[in-house]
């Protein structure tokens, strides 16, 4: 294993191809301003900023600032990325890389997109001002995504996108200030555990489609004051939410459209529209020892079919009874609009923001470097086979 420096005049990535360097290679980058898109296709790369200082910088012209393709074990640590016109750090058929502790801003569209790609660690980042800031799209399975901080996103702070993205895990992360949601998670068997999601136009934290998901110990506050918009939403079956503190947000604070579910142990409070709402698509869901409290509309509504309801405390109270009776006369049944509708003025608002995209990436592609155009071509494709994906989801 050597040990390289590396300094703002090195091509990064013609070092790396070159035989000069070999797996387990590690690259410490010198301190500076480096304008220049980093393609990686060689396993097992370290590449660790010496210190805060160490800058990356598209000026708006370069679309990434790494690409890693088709590469194992390879990490991107400490550094600070600012300005590319597409995304901060591309994962493409990848596995088991290790993006850690980077600082990005201003990406175009992604600060992490992780496409096609499994047990990848994306832990400790911080993003800002990007489309979207961590992206686990398009058959990505078994991510792991930690302790990351997110905000000021114009569509989703976090986002596991297609049914056929399974098992990736979101915990202790934050999202704040989003267009559409804080979290949204599609793909069976999710995890959501310890995050906390503020300020999202849209859902604090969206479990969609897939089934066998689960959410546990997060907080939403001040989440959903889009028009039709929940302040958390769940629709896969099987889904298991407990533990949750759910509060102080300016629609629905639960929203359920899934079967056989079990909702449990949450604390859903002072919310400005109906505590929690099952929609007619809901039965046979377990309904259990909730704290439903001080919402403006309703605590709890039942559209659904052959849902149980044991121990939930409803109206206001300042303490919390563990040993409350079943009160089921509390829970109340009525029609209310579907909030169902807000999934596909979803997938609008995105194919619609990746529509955008697409036009960007297609414009920049002959302002690329020699070395990047080849990935740039694959996130073109990558993305036109997304969009033909969720244009198929809306006509079903």
């Amino acid at each position: 294993m050597a040990i390289f420096k590396v300094s703002p005049k090195t091509n990064i990535t013609s070092l790396i191809a070159s035989d000069e360097v070999s797996e387990g290679d590690v690259l410490i980058l010198e301190e500076g301003i480096y304008h220049q898109v980093v393609f990686i296709n060689k396993s097992y790369i370290r590449i660790q900023a010496k210190n805060q200082r160490v800058v990356f910088d598209g000026y708006s012209l370069l679309a990434n600032a790494f690409f890693l393709f088709g590469t194992t074990g390879v990490e991107i640590s400490g550094i600070t990325i600012r300005n590319y016109s597409y995304a901060g750090i591309v994962v493409i058929f990848g596995s088991g890389n290790r993006i850690l502790s980077n600082r990005i801003k201003e990406a175009g569209e992604r600060g992490i997109d992780i496409v096609r790609s499994s047990a990848n660690l994306v832990w400790k980042n911080e993003i800002c001002l990007a489309r979207f800031g961590v992206l686990v799209e398009t058959e990505s399975t078994g991510n792991w995504i930690i302790e990351n901080k997110v905000r000021d996103c114009i569509a989703d702070c976090f986002e596991s996108f297609f049914t056929e993205s399974t098992g990736n895990a979101f915990i202790s992360n934050i999202g704040c200030s989003s267009g559409l949601s804080c979290f949204s998670m599609v793909g069976a068997n999710c995890l959501a555990y310890k995050n906390e999601a503020f300020n999202a136009e849209y859902n604090g934290i969206g479990l969609v489609l897939g089934r066998d998901s689960i959410a546990i110990e997060n907080k939403s506050k001040k989440n959903g004051s889009s028009i039709n918009g929940t302040s958390n939403f769940s629709s896969p079956e099987n889904t298991f939410i407990a533990d949750n503190l759910l509060n102080h947000n300016n629609e629905i604070g639960l929203y359920v459209m899934s079967d056989y579910s079990i909702i449990q142990g949450n604390r859903i409070s002072c919310n400005d529209n109906i505590g929690l709402s099952l929609s007619p698509d809901s039965s046979n869901c377990l309904i259990f020892h909730n704290r439903i409290q001080c919402n403006e509309g309703d605590d709890i509504v039942d559209n659904g079919s052959d849902n149980n309801f044991i121990r939930n405390l409803t109206g206001c109270c300042d303490h919390w009874d563990r040993e409350a009776e079943d009160r089921p006369e509390n829970t109340v049944k009525l029609t209310v609009e579907s909030s169902g509708a807000s999934l596909t003025n979803k997938l609008q608002i995105e194919i619609k923001l990746e529509k955008a995209a697409l036009a960007k990436l297609e414009e920049s592609s002959e302002r690329q470097p020699e070395h990047a155009k080849h990935g740039h071509q694959i996130l073109i494709a990558q993305l036109k086979d997304k969009i033909a994906g969720w244009e198929a989801l809306l006509q079903q």
